[in-house]
């Protein structure tokens, strides 16, 4: 029998029973502080990360925020599709994809940004480099859940076999389709059904270049690939809002555009195909011209549509003499891209004469004369609701390391290089340390809007000078946001107004 001094006495003996203590791994951690520990990694360590573990690909995946205004510069490669998707899935859903048709058995990928749209937004853009359509649509059929950009290029064969993928299993979610032919001249056995449509699709691009001597003359494309692209556009023509034709190759498709189509980009070389006639809701139109033997007025011309903006690039001096007789009544904007050989000084006055509801002018790539020569030419009867004049000049200011007028007159073919120099004390420096200070603010005294705002950008330095009435306390100038919104737009990211001067 046991008494109670015995029972102490074992109790005392046997040795006490360690709790087994469990071991801490990075997954026993709960997901709050293991997305903050992954938000220190680097794209190319994320990559690696996710691919170790499915929780871990599950939150690399899920989280945009750990990947927004990242830059991988990585390059993959894949001998398969889905040896591929193992890569794909531990990124988030990718938002574009660009596809490139190279001649290789291996697939090459890379992520080529991740854009910051918002704070808590990223999307996705995956390059691939891959040897066919086949697997170009094997990869759009896998990652099409989230996708609303496809770009294809150096497509020389297979077209039908992209064509025939989007129509049976249209992606839900794309909203352009660009295409870029390379030399293709097979032809493309595809007719697209009026019944079947890309639910999302609003922007169509479609470019070509190559050219096949046939051992007469230069041929383009065969009409059955011309064929195939009309009958996408044509299933497509009330969904369409933007369409870029970008080689004078695919100008023949200009009938297949829709009445309704609002916004419309070209690239001609002579005069082809249909005029503007049909589009009799056309509001947008630009226009690049890669010779002088197009004729855009006559172009136009043949629009009735009350178009409101314009942009012509590679202008001639003919060409932007000729605007002011094309009855432009309705047009509120309007931008110029210089060509080779130059203009006028009086030609910006000629063009504008027909404008009388313009609100936003931008004159690009002048650089003889100087651009702010062609201001003081102009009337303040031609620019009754100007508010806003953007140019670019390439000379800068005085204070850049810019280069000189003499720099881009050694350009010219009529002025001598060999010319003795001159004895002459040198002028005065400029105003405000521009040339064209004075120019410009004697025009925003002279707008009859009161309201006008010149935006000056120099290409060398990729900074700018801003001239306007307002006061610099006024805060919130809806004017000086769209100079510099516009400044962005035309120069580069890099671009700014860095110096703001009121003209009194």
């Amino acid at each position: 029998m046991l008494t109670r001094r015995r029972k102490a006495l074992m109790l005392l003996e046997t040795p006490p029973v360690k709790e087994e203590v469990k071991k801490m791994t990075l997954l026993s951690l709960p997901d709050v502080p293991l997305v903050l520990i992954l938000s220190y990694l680097s794209p190319k360590d994320l990559i690696a990360t996710g691919q170790a573990d499915p929780r871990l690909a599950a939150l690399t995946r899920e989280h945009s925020k750990l990947w927004r205004g990242r830059v991988c510069t990585d390059r993959y490669y894949f001998k398969s599709v889905p040896e591929l998707m193992g890569l794909v899935r531990v990124v988030p859903p990718v938002h574009k994809v660009k596809f490139e048709v190279k001649r290789s058995p291996m697939i090459l990928a890379h992520f080529e940004k991740f854009d910051r749209q918002s704070a808590a937004y990223a999307t996705t853009t995956l390059a691939l480099e891959g040897p066919d359509m086949e697997c170009c649509v094997a990869v759009i059929q896998e990652i099409k859940s989230a996708l609303e950009y496809v770009e294809v290029t150096g497509l020389d064969r297979g077209l039908e076999v992209l064509l025939e993928s989007l129509q049976v299993s249209p992606p839900p979610f794309v909203k352009c389709l660009e295409i870029r032919l390379e030399s293709y001249f097979s032809k493309c056995l595809h007719w697209w059904p009026m019944g079947k449509v890309v639910p999302k699709l609003r922007s169509l691009v479609l470019l070509s270049s190559g050219e096949y001597f046939d051992g007469v003359k230069q041929c383009g494309p065969d009409p059955s690939l011309l064929d195939a692209l009309r009958s996408l556009m044509r299933a497509h023509s009330n969904r369409l809002i933007y369409v870029r034709l970008g080689s004078p190759q695919m100008l023949p498709l200009l009938n297949a555009c829709s009445a309704a189509l609002p916004t419309l980009s070209l690239t001609v070389a002579a005069d082809q195909g249909a005029g503007l006639k049909h589009l009799r809701s056309l509001k947008d139109i630009r226009i690049h011209m890669n010779q002088d033997k197009f004729h855009v007025d006559t172009f136009l011309k043949s629009s009735t549509a009350p178009l409101q903006r314009l942009d012509l690039r590679n202008c001639s001096d003919r060409l932007v003499r000729s605007l002011g007789t094309l009855s432009l009544g309705s047009l509120q904007h309007l931008a110029l891209t210089c060509g080779y050989s130059g203009w006028t000084v009086g030609a910006l006055q000629v063009a504008l004469a027909g404008m009388p509801n313009l609100q936003s002018l931008h004159v690009l790539g002048v650089r003889k004369p100087r651009p702010f020569e062609l201001l003081t030419r102009v009337s303040s009867a031609a620019i009754p609701k100007l508010t806003l004049l953007l140019f670019t000049d390439a000379c800068g200011r005085t204070t850049d390391n810019s280069p000189s007028v003499d720099f881009w007159n050694d350009f010219d073919s009529n002025d001598s290089m060999d010319s003795d120099s001159d004895s002459s004390p040198p002028p005065p420096p400029p105003p405000r340390g521009y040339l064209g200070a004075t120019a410009c603010e004697d025009l925003v005294r002279r707008a009859p809007s009161k309201e006008l705002h010149i935006a000056v950008c120099f290409t060398w330095s990729h900074k700018g000078i801003l001239f306007f009435e307002h006061s610099k306390s006024v805060e919130g100038c809806a004017l000086c946001d769209q100079a510099s919104t516009a400044v962005t737009y035309r120069c580069g990211k890099e671009a700014k107004l860095d110096e703001l001067i009121q003209v009194q």
